[in-house]
C-alpha cells in the first residue's frame, strides 16, 4: 500500500498543474453524478427492476425467465438486483440508490480506460478527454438518472475493444463476454473484434476468453430454455420515437404518405426486419476489414457498429444513447462531443417534459414523447449518419479527429 501511495505521488508531481486541473474538472463530474443518483429516480426502467428483485426474492431468478415478459436481461443482472434489493432492505438505503452505483462505478471505469487509450498522446491531452466524457449529458444522464444497467455494458464494450487494439486477446473475450452478461447488445462487436485478429492463435484465446460469459447462461438455458428462448434470445424492444420507425410514423399521418406506407406495409416490415439489418453491418464491416488488410481499429469498427445499431434500431429506449459514446470519445473525439452533447439535449428534455413534479424526481415514460423532445430525438438520430461515415474515412484523417494515435499497435514485450 506504501508503495503505491509512493507512486502515485510521484505521478502527481510528474503532470503540469493543467493536467491535473483537467482531471479535476473529470472528477467534478463524476462527482455530479453522486448528487444526480440521491436526488433522483429516475425513469420506470427504475421502478421494473425493483419489481424484478422483488419477485427473485420471492419465487426465484427461474420465475422470472419462465413468467414474466418483460424480463430478458442475463441472468446475472438479476442476481446482481436481487443482491442490491436484500442489501437496501438490510440497510435501509434506497434500492435505486445501490442499483445505481455499479453505474457510477462503470463510468468512472470508462473514464480510466480513455485516460489510458490518450495517454500516448499525451497526458494532458488524455485528461481533456475524460474531463469531456465525464461531464457529457448522455453518459451523466443515463448512469446517475435512468435506473438501467446500459452504463456498465458499455465501459466492459469499451474496456474489451482496447483490449483488442492492445493486443490482449485473453482479457478482450473476458471483457466482451462481461459485457454480453449485462446486456446482449454487444453480441454485435463479436464479428468485427474477431477480424481485428492478425492470426488465429490470438483469435483462439480470444474465443477462450469469451467462452467464459457464456457459462452463467447455461444454468437458465437448460431449466428455463422456453422462457429464455421467448423473452431474452428473441426479445424485440418496444417501438419508439426513435429513428426509422419515428419518421414513418410522422409520415403516416399525411393521407398520401400514409398510403404508401400502409399499401407496402413499410412500418410492419421495419418492426420485424429493421434488427436484422443491424446484424448485417458488422457482418459486412468485419469482411471488408478482412479483405483490406484490417484498416481500421477495433475501436473505430466498435464504434461504428453501436451508431449503425442505435440508427438502425427498430426498437428503442432513451437509455441507448450511450451505447456509441464512449467508444467515440477513444475513436473520434469530435463527433463525441457533438452526438453525446445533442444526445444528451435530447435526454435532458425527455427526462425534464416527463418529470412526474415529484421528488425525488421521476420521469414517467408512460405520458408520451413530447414534440419538441422528439425534434430534438430526430436530430441526435441523424448524426449518426455523418459519424459513421467519419469512421469509416478514419484512415484519411489526422489522428486527433481519427482517434489517440496508433494504439492499434502491440506494446512492447
Amino acid at each position: 500500500m506504501v508503495a503505491k501511495t509512493a507512486r502515485l505521488s510521484r505521478w502527481a508531481s510528474n503532470q503540469q498543474p493543467a493536467t491535473l486541473i483537467l482531471l479535476g474538472v473529470g472528477l467534478l463530474g463524476l462527482l455530479a453524478r453522486i448528487w444526480v443518483i440521491q436526488h433522483s429516480l429516475g425513469s420506470n426502467d427504475m421502478v421494473t427492476w425493483r419489481l424484478f428483485a422483488a419477485d427473485i426474492d420471492l419465487y426465484g431468478l427461474g420465475f422470472l425467465y419462465d413468467n414474466t415478459q418483460d424480463f430478458n436481461h442475463p441472468p446475472l443482472m438479476g442476481l446482481l438486483a436481487h443482491l442490491l434489493y436484500v442489501m437496501a432492505a438490510t440497510t435501509g438505503v434506497r434500492f435505486d440508490v445501490l442499483f445505481k452505483i455499479p453505474q457510477l462505478l462503470a463510468d468512472t471505469g470508462a473514464a480510466a480506460l480513455i485516460y489510458w487509450a490518450w495517454q500516448r498522446k499525451s497526458a494532458r491531452c488524455a485528461a481533456l478527454v475524460v474531463a469531456l466524457f465525464c461531464w457529457n449529458p448522455a453518459s451523466l444522464l443515463v448512469s446517475a438518472y435512468h435506473g438501467n444497467t446500459d452504463a456498465l455494458c458499455v465501459a466492459l464494450a469499451l474496456a474489451a475493444t482496447l483490449l483488442v487494439d492492445r493486443q490482449r486477446p485473453l482479457l478482450a473475450g473476458l471483457a466482451l463476454g462481461a459485457s454480453i452478461n449485462v446486456k446482449l447488445i454487444p453480441v454485435l462487436l463479436i464479428p468485427v473484434l474477431y477480424s481485428c485478429w492478425g492470426d488465429w492463435r490470438r483469435a483462439a484465446r480470444f474465443t477462450v476468453g469469451l467462452s467464459f460469459g457464456v457459462l452463467p447462461f447455461v444454468p437458465i438455458a437448460i431449466w428455463h430454455w422456453q422462457g429464455f428462448y421467448a423473452h431474452v434470445l428473441t426479445y424485440r424492444p418496444v417501438p419508439g420515437n426513435w429513428g426509422i420507425l419515428s419518421i414513418l410514423s410522422a409520415l403516416k399521418t399525411n393521407a398520401n404518405w400514409g398510403t404508401l406506407i400502409q399499401r407496402f406495409h413499410l412500418m410492419t416490415f421495419w418492426e420485424q426486419s429493421g434488427a436484422h439489418f443491424a446484424i448485417l453491418v458488422p457482418l459486412v464491416l468485419a469482411g471488408v476489414n478482412l479483405a483490406r488488410g484490417r484498416p481500421w481499429s477495433a475501436r473505430e469498427l466498435g464504434a461504428c457498429v453501436l451508431a449503425a445499431f442505435l440508427f438502425l434500431a427498430p426498437g428503442y429506449g432513451i437509455q441507448y444513447i450511450a451505447y456509441p459514446v464512449a467508444l467515440l470519445f477513444v475513436a473520434n473525439l469530435n463527433r463525441a462531443v457533438i452526438f453525446s452533447t445533442t444526445a444528451g439535449l435530447y435526454a435532458f428534455v425527455l427526462y425534464f417534459s416527463l418529470w412526474t413534479h415529484t421528488r425525488p424526481f421521476y420521469s414517467d415514460f408512460r405520458v408520451g414523447h413530447p414534440v419538441g423532445a422528439v425534434v430534438v430525438g430526430h436530430l441526435a438520430w441523424l448524426l449518426l449518419i455523418p459519424t459513421v461515415v467519419e469512421l469509416l474515412r478514419a484512415r484519411q484523417k489526422p489522428p486527433l479527429l481519427s482517434g489517440p494515435g496508433h494504439l492499434g499497435q502491440a506494446d512492447p514485450q
